[in-house]
């Protein structure tokens, strides 16, 4: 049996890597590729949900929109047609109007006439039609369309004496302006100021 020769060269170490360690930095690179895909679609995720509620949002406010322009359309026809009624309802109540007096015969007939008024002044309030108070209450230019002017000093200037022709609401919003007599203080004439001029000299 040989013998290494004595002062001879000794061999090179070897460096043996276990499989162990090997795995180990394998899973670990593999882990921080998962973790760096799951944060990237969580954030994309997270993405979607805000659109999604951000389209979620828009759909409800075009749905509200959309009913609103509906409703605003109803009623802007249902203006038009009570505009329209307007006129009858005036007729009907000077019709009565003159009819205060008359004969027995005649009676029973204007009785009958008032009957129609009054159901077509309920189907009015229930459509959400109000008569405008205007006699007694101070100039609205929104509400009121000055007519005539009453000079006097009997009444506070800027308030309405009388009522030529009802106005009315529709839902709170004008449907007719009630046309209307507004009180104004008189213009003093050159007469008066120098009649007063002379009392004043006296």
């Amino acid at each position: 049996m040989s013998v290494p020769e004595q002062g001879g060269k000794a061999p090179e170490e070897q460096i043996h890597v276990s499989p162990a360690e090997t795995t180990d930095t394998s899973l670990t690179g593999r882990i921080q590729e998962l973790e760096a895909a799951l944060t990237e679609k969580t954030r994309e995720a997270e993405a979607t949900y805000q659109r999604l509620l951000r389209l979620g949002a828009e759909f409800e406010n075009y749905k509200k929109r959309r009913a609103r322009e509906e409703e605003e359309g109803q009623r802007r026809a249902q203006a038009q047609l009570l505009q329209a009624l307007l006129p009858v309802l005036d007729n009907l109540e000077r019709a009565l109007e003159a009819t205060k007096t008359v004969s027995p015969p005649l009676a029973a007939w204007v009785n009958g006439m008032e009957m129609i008024w009054k159901q077509f002044k309920d189907v009015l309030a229930q459509a959400g039609v109000k008569e405008i108070v205007a006699e007694g209450q101070p100039f609205d230019p929104t509400r009121h369309e000055a007519v005539e002017i009453h000079y006097t000093t009997d009444q506070e200037e800027g308030m309405v004496v009388s009522v030529l022709q009802k106005g009315y609401l529709f839902h709170g919003r004008v449907l007719r302006p009630a046309k209307v007599v507004v009180a104004k203080a008189p213009e003093a004439t050159a007469d008066n100021a120098s009649g007063r001029s002379g009392e004043a000299e006296a």
